[in-house]
């Protein structure tokens, strides 16, 4: 507590007890102006007049401070403003439309690829199947790293099996965030390599839409139908993407287009009736399991086999479109032929040749996949 008489420079200072009691003695007449400062609290002023030989008790209630910080609160962001992402521990960082609109990336897979300390395994081509591992970490399925879309995890269970089995195309996005570091552990499960979050644009403040169209050899084809706007306080947004190419198919020379064909369509007509069988058995489980939703609590049953037969449909859907839509070209190359010589191989020569061939393809993985392969046979 400060005291002060008047216009006086002189003051006094005393701190009061353990109750909030104090004690001003020896004060002569006149004005004086009291300031309490607290910690926690507001600083609170009064005046106070005393008469000569005069004697009193006064009584003061502090307010408690306003908070001083500022609250950001965001959406779909997970740094927020540059100031805010400068807080964040860990590392941060942001691919901006203009960033991924002037590298004209074709995957998801090369955008993520500008940033630092990510590995990218690429499966398909297209970028469907996301293998993203961050700073050393395993990166099949990409089970170590948290992916969401507009703060929203894409993985159907985040806190049981977060293994991620398809990819949104990077068409879709304008901005990618990824917070590597202890900060990611506030979003979700499953962070212990990071966090990226992709970031949808806002609908247009007026109603507009955009076409694009992109093409190239190999019967390529890009195209994007994008029309939004805003109608009071809701805001809409719709895209339609479609992106298609030819399917090539690499084979031994000593195989013509039609033997590789009619294989491709036994082993897609296999996989159709394969998905086909367990989509009828998980459909049958799902239904049984539906009169569970009346217990109280998770219906653990009913989500393991609606998951279930939504990958069933997908796979036996691919199949189908493999079978009557794609376009399918061979292509006979040379490495392959080795393959064949390398089952009457053993040991390290065996080793050596599939090696060989799997530099020769660019496929790392191929030494694997063939032991595996030759093993099972």
């Amino acid at each position: 507590m400060l005291l002060r008489q008047g216009g006086a420079a002189a003051t006094q200072t005393v701190l009061t007890d353990e109750t909030g009691g104090f004690h001003f003695a020896g004060l002569p007449a006149g004005k004086f102006l009291v300031r309490v400062t607290a910690r926690g609290f507001a600083a609170f002023e009064d005046e106070l007049t005393l008469a000569s030989g005069e004697s009193g008790k006064v009584e003061w209630v502090l307010r408690l401070a306003s908070v001083a910080e500022q609250v950001v609160v965001t959406a779909a962001r997970i740094t927020g403003e540059e100031e805010a992402a400068r807080l964040l521990p860990g590392t941060v960082n942001v691919l901006d439309r203009q960033t991924l609109e002037s590298s004209r990336v074709f995957t998801f897979t090369e955008a993520l690829r500008k940033v630092p300390g990510l590995f990218v395994r690429d499966e398909e081509g297209f970028g469907l199947r996301p293998n993203i591992g961050i700073r050393g970490l395993n990166p099949t399925r990409s089970s170590k790293v948290l992916l969401l879309e507009d703060g929203i995890p894409l993985a159907y269970a985040p806190y049981g099996d977060n293994a991620s089995y398809y990819h949104p195309p990077i068409d879709r996005f304008e901005e990618v965030e990824v917070l590597k570091g202890s900060g990611q552990i506030l979003y979700g499960p499953s962070t212990v390599g990071g966090v990226i979050n992709y970031i949808t644009p806002s609908p247009p403040g007026k109603s507009s839409g955009s076409v694009r169209l992109l093409g190239g050899n190999r019967e390529y084809f890009n195209g994007r139908v994008s029309y939004g706007g805003t109608w009071g306080n809701t805001g809409l947004l719709l895209d339609y993407l479609r992106k298609q190419d030819v399917a090539v198919a690499v084979h031994p020379q000593d195989m013509d287009a039609d033997q590789v064909l009619l294989h491709i369509q036994r082993v897609l007509q296999r996989d159709y009736e394969r998905h086909r069988f367990w989509l009828a058995i998980d459909t049958v489980g799902l239904l049984l399991s539906w009169p569970l939703t009346v217990i109280p609590g998770p219906n653990v049953l009913l989500f393991y086999f609606l998951f279930r037969v939504g990958g069933h449909w997908m796979s036996m859907r691919g199949a189908n479109r493999g079978r009557h839509q794609v376009v399918w070209n061979s292509q006979p190359n040379e490495a392959l032929d080795g393959l064949r010589a390398a089952v009457r191989l053993n040991g390290r020569d065996r080793q050596q040749q599939v090696q060989e061939v799997a530099s020769a393809l660019h496929l790392r993985s191929l030494p694997v996949f063939f032991n595996r392969v030759a093993r099972a046979k």
